[in-house]
């Protein structure tokens, strides 16, 4: 059963809540590390990286502009490495910052490959938990490119994606 606001009727922009719920019921992968699960880039990163892929599909890119651009939201944290949200009470930051790394990373892999890398990725750590090791490497493996240690570098386990934020 899923509750829905009746305010989410209103107008196609705001399907985006029931859109991103929807999301959550199809998968989530499996973590079991309280640290990295604080982080919400294993749940929330993925499912809000997809809601904009699923309303940009229903109103078209420029209809989606609204919540591209809260990909680059920092909502007042300190930024630190993507693995360290969960310690450094930033989980909120999966919702954006961990959205525009895996929007980012879709950019340099390719969407076809990164939805096919996202897709056994998901089959496989459905019923394994996952941390980020696993996720650098698994991508790494999935996805060929020279430039996807650099990127999870810069990404995962550093801040210097400071300089990354944009659209």
């Amino acid at each position: 059963m899923v509750f829905v606001e009746g305010a989410v009727f209103n107008s196609a922009l705001h399907m985006e809540n029931l859109v991103h719920e929807f999301i959550h019921t199809g998968w989530n992968a499996k973590v079991e590390d309280p640290g990295v699960q604080r982080c919400r880039f294993f749940d929330e990163s993925f499912t809000v990286y997809f809601t904009w892929r699923v309303m940009a599909d229903i109103l078209g890119e420029d209809g989606a502009q609204p919540l591209l651009q809260t990909f680059t939201n920092t909502r007042g944290y300190d930024l630190v490495p993507i693995k360290d949200f969960g310690a450094k009470d930033s989980g909120d930051l999966g919702y954006s910052i961990g959205a525009l790394c895996l929007y980012k990373l879709s950019k340099l892999t390719g969407e076809e490959t990164f939805d096919r890398a996202t897709k056994q990725f998901l089959d496989k750590h459905q019923d394994i938990p996952v941390d980020f090791e696993k996720f650098c490497a698994e991508y790494q493996n999935l996805c060929p490119n020279a430039d996807l240690e650099d990127f999870f570098q810069k990404w995962i386990y550093s801040d210097s994606y400071k300089d990354e934020l944009y659209l």
